[in-house]
């Protein structure tokens, strides 16, 4: 019989999930069967979606300004199922991106509910901050900057679980992966760096234990069957159009012949994560009139993260938690790779790093949820007190995130 820790653990799982779930279920349910008319973008990603099941079926993801597309087709994939039930109908595209998204949610709530309570409630935060930064149009456009911000928390979690010895989880992080890459390029380098901040950690565990991860090939073997069959299509390009649309998005980037943004104004942007009341604390965003591109703020907002770093690491050394440890070190990982992302943008256009409210959030998070794990620990005839009132702490959030972003 399932303990009275477990019974309100269970409850708490339930809660934080439809709490994080419920702008998405909102979305889908107010715009199904309600006429759209896509236009721009939205245009485009609706005849795609029509050609999926067709012998025109994209090979390629969004267009990009810059002359080549995204990717991967893996968001015409998914979105296309609904809409050929359907009919083709314009509707079923606009809520498809939704689909996809709770779909990323309930998986994260899933996953870390069945590692803690803790790291539950810390995704649910995260979940809600990035609400707070965000808007509806987050899940009522299905737009290829929009999918893959519930993706990307699922990510950084799923990373977590794999630095941390859940090897297994490698494979949820490919479908990740997958799905954010293929439909956005601008989260490649935090992929990259989540790979390989994760496998770093398991081969150092690997080695310290003169053993691999339990099921370590069936893993690789899956995760490597992901990437075949998701990023199949791009290959077929990259071979029929050789050097295909792989070949311009490399070109591009390592050629290095366009304006980027640069080292020095992205860590500029991403000091605006960090300034007075934030925007995923409430804030709001800053930007240019007439161009609407994110304004850099000072240099000087940068002592905030870099306390945050100190108080995490602080709190890791004195609760001597190894999982405490990969925790912060993953949160400060993703910040600075953040500033490397930016910097190849070709123009400062907040919509294409929204994800740095992500980031930082995560980094607040993993912060504090460190230094609550040390005086918790420091304190332990109180600790019971202190983890419930982090919980209380962490469904007020929730639920103001998800309050914001529903109504």
């Amino acid at each position: 019989m399932p303990t009275r820790t477990r019974i309100r653990g269970r409850w708490i799982g339930i809660a934080v999930t439809l709490l994080v779930v419920a702008p998405a279920i909102a979305a889908i349910v107010c715009l199904a069967g309600r006429r759209w008319w896509p236009t721009d973008d939205f245009a485009i990603i609706d005849l795609r979606v029509r050609d999926v099941f067709t012998t025109n079926s994209p090979l390629t993801g969004l267009y990009s300004r810059p002359g080549w597309n995204h990717p991967g087709p893996i968001m015409f994939w998914l979105m296309a199922p609904l809409s050929w039930v359907t009919g083709h109908a314009p509707w079923a595209t606009r809520i498809g991106g939704a689909v996809m998204q709770a779909g990323a949610l309930v998986w994260l709530g899933v996953a870390t509910a069945r590692r803690s309570t803790r790291l539950l409630v810390a995704a649910g935060v995260v979940c809600s901050c990035t609400y707070l930064a965000s808007n509806q149009w987050l899940f009522r456009e299905p737009w290829n900057l929009h999918i893959p911000v519930p993706f990307f928390i699922l990510f950084l979690f799923l990373t977590y679980f794999v630095a941390t010895g859940e090897f297994g989880q490698l494979i949820g992080m490919s479908v990740a992966a997958t799905v954010m890459v293929s439909t956005h390029i601008g989260y490649a380098p935090l992929v990259l760096a989540g790979f390989v901040y994760a496998l770093a950690w398991t081969a150092f565990d690997a080695r310290r234990r003169h053993s691999g991860p339990p099921r370590w090939r069936r893993t690789l073997a899956i995760s490597a069957a992901v990437f075949a069959v998701t990023w199949i299509a791009p290959l077929v390009d990259l071979v029929v159009h050789w050097p295909g649309n792989l070949g311009k998005i490399a070109r591009y980037f390592v050629g290095g012949n366009h304006v980027s943004v640069g080292l020095r104004a992205a860590t500029h942007y991403i000091a605006d994560e960090f300034r007075w009341v934030p925007p995923w604390l409430g804030g709001t965003h800053r930007l240019e009139v007439f161009t609407a591109h994110a304004l850099p703020a000072s240099l000087v907002w940068l002592v905030i993260p870099i306390g945050l770093v100190t108080l995490g690491a602080a709190g890791a050394w004195v609760s001597r938690d190894r999982d405490v440890v990969r925790l912060v070190g993953l949160a400060t990982v993703m910040l600075a790779v953040g500033v490397v992302a930016i910097s190849g943008a070709d123009e400062p256009r907040a919509y294409t790093f929204q994800w740095r409210a992500t980031v930082a959030a995560f980094l607040a998070v993993a912060c504090v949820s460190a230094v609550g794990i040390a005086i918790a620990q420091r304190y332990r005839s109180r600790a019971a007190v202190w983890r419930t009132l982090g919980v209380l702490v962490g469904l007020t959030v929730i639920a103001w995130g998800s309050v914001v972003m529903t109504v």
